[in-house]
């Protein structure tokens, strides 16, 4: 049966890497092709015979020393990284294994020297601690409370701006329960509810609860719980994020102060129409009641006392004259009575 050797060299073209074999006095004995990414990396370019500590700058010279004494003694593999930068400034990363090799006695004879970069790996690696850090300041930065809660309702995260409305420090809000140090008790099972449902992994539309400050102050405060789950996608506690809104609770309490004044005020106007209307309808069926059918005769009376007149005698018009005058009066005091029930339904 035939033993397959793989061409290391082609392997180590395709990946990129580049592997030294180097003797306990760190000299070169082997030395694959050098990739262009790793380059840079020397000052000049090694050779079999070469020391490895000769061939890149002084600051990493030391260093490989301390390594490879590190690794004769201890006998174990040893991984490190190095940060560099090629001419056209551009910056370079690569992973360095060195892994020896004991000879019968057990003593270190050959040392593997494997070389890989990893460029790729460590930019995105820069821009995701990056991005993370440019959240984190955000959050802490950012203009609402923005708390972090574990799943049995401990704070673990506490923004600025909950510090600055709540009067509580870092240090102060840390491994207290959220709902014991800020919230009143009405509004703990609705708090406790919520929780619940965001450890189930479910996140519930805003809900107002009233949060008790450091000096004393309540503020209503609009809340969401979101669940915050780990790489494994396991809800490992809860993020809250609020906002002060007692100046918009208190202004809308106002306007429906407003509106309901202003409802009682057009029931009020509504009614008084209404008494109107009917005191209309009352003045009108009591006039036509009241004074017409009286007028209608005074009227008919006064034609015939002047029709005959000249065949009356003097005490018989007089007499006529004061039968119509009472009747007059009677009327005035009718009329009076009206305008002054009139009048005192109208102050009312």
């Amino acid at each position: 049966m035939k033993t397959v050797v793989p061409d290391i060299q082609k392997l180590l073209q395709v990946s990129g890497d580049l592997l030294l074999l180097i003797d306990r006095a760190g000299t070169i004995v082997y030395k694959s092709e050098i990739p262009v990414t790793i380059e840079p990396y020397f000052q000049k370019t090694p050779a079999v015979a070469d020391s490895l500590c000769s061939v890149v700058t002084p600051d990493r010279g030391g260093v490989i020393q301390l390594i490879l004494h590190d690794i004769i003694e201890n006998k174990r593999p040893f991984k490190s990284e190095a940060e560099f930068a090629d001419e056209a400034a551009n910056t370079h990363f690569i992973s360095i294994t060195y892994l020896p090799q004991l000879n019968r006695v057990g003593d270190v004879e050959i040392i593997y020297v494997l070389m890989h970069d990893i460029s790729q790996q460590k930019i995105f690696e820069r821009k995701l601690s990056a991005q993370a850090k440019s959240i984190s300041n955000l959050i802490e930065l950012a203009h609402a409370v923005i708390i972090g809660i574990d799943t049995r309702g401990y704070i673990t995260d506490w923004n600025t701006h909950s510090a600055l409305l709540t009067g509580y420090t870092k240090n102060e809000a840390y491994t207290k329960k959220f709902k014991d140090l800020l919230l009143l008790d009405t509004y703990k099972p609705v708090f406790e509810n919520q929780l619940k449902l965001s450890i189930n992994g479910k996140s519930e539309q805003n809900f107002e609860v009233v949060v008790k400050c450091k000096n004393g102050m309540l503020l209503t405060v609009l809340v969401n719980i979101t669940p915050r789950t780990n790489s494994g996608g396991q809800v490992i506690g809860s993020v809250v994020v609020g906002h002060d809104v007692t100046e918009l609770v208190q202004h809308r309490k106002t306007l429906e102060e407003k509106v309901q004044e202003r409802n009682r005020e057009l029931m009020q106007a509504l009614k008084n129409e209404r008494e109107m209307l009917d005191l209309k309808k009352r003045l009108t069926a009591l006039a036509s009641k009241e004074l017409y059918a009286p007028l209608v005769q005074l009227h008919t009376d006064v034609e015939l006392l002047t029709t005959q007149l000249p065949q009356l005698l003097q005490p018989e018009i007089e007499t006529r004259i004061n039968h119509l005058e009472k009747r007059i009066n009677q009327l005035m005091l009718l009329v009076d009575g009206m305008l002054r029930h009139t009048s005192k339904t109208l102050k009312k």
